[in-house]
């Protein structure tokens, strides 16, 4: 407000609130790029900063540890360079992914260590703004899933085993369910004239009572076998050697 008399009570009320509220607001910028900063430093993941042209600007002290590098050689390099060669058309993917809608996640992708082998990451990234509102770059953020996947594979392979024990469960009833199959058909086809009104004498009678008795003893010795063998397997009973 422009006056002959400069600046009247009101004037400068308006102005100190303004300075007040100018202050603050610079105050909580900083206090937010500290925020910021402190969390780029102190992240055990990897944050590497990276141009549009897909040069690192910037890596965190979590990717230098990964890489087994100084955090120093992370500039200027190409993150082209530090993927490993399987990964080169992934990381131009994600590149191109990112600065054109904003952002990318979970994608895998493996940095190359000083020895060779990748770093597998799990990599979300999102553009950076310059002051005009442009796209200046990306933010990569990934996290090492080296144990993750070495569980992955450990549960694989219990699930593989497993498969292996109940295959070899079913085989197993399959094979006692045919043992039982023919004791029991004898004991079933004895019982059954047995029972027919026809005469039989006591000798006979007597033969097939014991062709009876003889299967189910032998069924009988197949159940003892059976839960002998349970108990073993579900350590109720130790195995000894004589």
């Amino acid at each position: 407000r422009s006056r002959k008399n400069g600046f009247d009570d009101q004037d400068l009320a308006f102005l100190a609130t303004f300075a007040v509220q100018a202050q603050a607001a610079i105050e909580w910028s900083r206090a937010y790029w500290e925020l910021v900063e402190s969390l780029f430093e102190a992240s055990e993941d990897v944050i590497l900063v990276v141009g549009a042209d897909g040069t690192v600007r910037q890596g965190n002290n979590g990717a230098a540890k990964l890489l087994g590098v100084e955090r120093g050689a992370l500039a200027g390099q190409p993150l082209s360079s530090l993927v490993v060669s399987e990964d080169l058309g992934a990381v131009k993917t994600l590149l191109e992914d990112t600065l054109s809608t904003g952002v990318a996640t979970g994608r895998d992708l493996s940095l190359r260590l000083p020895d060779g082998r990748g770093l597998p990451l799990n990599v979300s990234s999102f553009s950076l703004k310059d002051r005009r509102g442009g796209t200046a770059g990306l933010c990569l953020i990934g996290r090492d899933v080296r144990d993750l996947n070495a569980l992955v594979s450990m549960l694989s392979e219990a699930n593989l085993e497993l498969k292996a024990v109940n295959t070899r469960k079913e085989q197993f009833v399959g094979m006692v369910t045919h043992e039982f199959k023919s004791p029991l058909a004898v004991v079933m086809g004895y019982a059954d004239m047995l029972l027919k009104p026809a005469e039989m004498d006591a000798s006979r009678r007597q033969e097939f009572m014991g062709k009876i008795m003889t299967a189910s003893q032998r069924m009988l010795a197949m159940c003892q076998e059976l839960l002998e063998l349970m108990k073993v397997e579900t350590g109720q009973a130790a195995l000894s050697l004589e």
